[in-house]
């Protein structure tokens, strides 16, 4: 991927307010703004076009959440959504456009409906949207345009952290064993992809229910974690085991696998890769 410049304007030169985010060289454009800043916003003449746009906030377990609409006037929109007690759960709104302000209503249908589905099978955001929005008759030329625009709009997010469509893993890396680790102690077996955002922690690695009685009395992170995992199904209870139903992000490799071992211990040396060498070794030695 070649090398790109984003240009971020400070509205009033606070980093926590209003801000416009735009490459150098290309047509799309996005406007962030929290919802308390929201009055300091609606004011803009470029809110007055179509655009498409999220609405973000984090729930009490922080878990990440997200709608995905299209406004053909946006400020409008942003208002209803800002005076309406039945949405006062979101906290910031991103929103996208091109400068030269030449979506129209084809557009904004075609990419709400194609965000809403990406945005789905990436599975990093909690997507609220009740539907996938409309079916929409779109010109073949302008569907070229718009996975353009989708393309763009995923680097400005990523950029500023929101990833709503960055998938935990790349496949390739599991296909190559690339970056693939194994843990095997304490009767644990679990498969670990070391990560631009830390380590992910594979679907069907599984260790026993029983906790070590060091994690029992000292409450270490496993302790405290385990219910909120069984509760958003992401592990489950299997005879006398647990297993991960699905991918899971750790933020370190230590909270990885003292999370499937049950204890507290160097976990650089103990995650180790198909030729036995330990993910200190590979990794920390090198500087990553």
């Amino acid at each position: 991927m070649s090398s790109k410049t984003i240009v971020t304007y400070l509205v009033n030169g606070d980093a926590t307010w209003i801000k416009t985010v735009e490459f150098s060289n290309r047509l799309i454009k996005w406007i962030f703004t929290s919802r308390k800043d929201f009055k300091g916003a609606k004011n803009r003449r470029e809110l007055s076009n179509s655009w498409i746009y999220f609405l973000l906030w984090e729930d009490e377990e922080w878990k990440q959440l997200a709608y995905l609409w299209q406004a053909t006037v946006l400020w409008k929109r942003l208002n209803d959504h800002y005076n309406d007690s039945k949405k006062d759960f979101w906290n910031t709104a991103v929103a996208f456009t091109y400068k030269d302000w030449t979506l129209n209503e084809s557009d904004i249908n075609y990419l709400e409906r194609e965000l809403i589905t990406q945005a789905k099978s990436a599975n990093r955001y909690e997507i609220k949207n009740w539907n996938w929005g409309n079916n929409w008759l779109i010109q073949e030329y302008r569907v070229s345009d718009m996975l353009e625009f989708i393309f763009d709009l995923k680097i400005l997010l990523e950029s500023l952290w929101f990833k709503i469509f960055k998938k935990l893993i790349p496949t390739e890396k599991i296909k190559n064993k690339e970056d693939l680790y194994f843990l095997s102690t304490r009767w644990s077996e679990a498969k670990m992809v070391f990560t631009n955002e830390w380590v992910v922690v594979l679907k069907w690695s599984k260790w026993p229910l029983e906790m070590q009685k060091g994690v029992l009395k000292n409450k270490w992170y496993s302790y405290r974690n385990r219910p909120l995992l069984i509760d958003k199904w992401i592990i489950r209870e299997q005879g006398s085991t647990i297993l991960f139903c699905e991918d899971h992000l750790f933020s370190s490799p230590s909270s990885a696998a003292s999370f499937v071992a049950w204890a507290s211990l160097n976990w650089w040396m103990e995650w180790k890769n198909i030729d036995n060498q330990t993910l200190d070794e590979i990794k920390r030695q090198e500087g990553v």
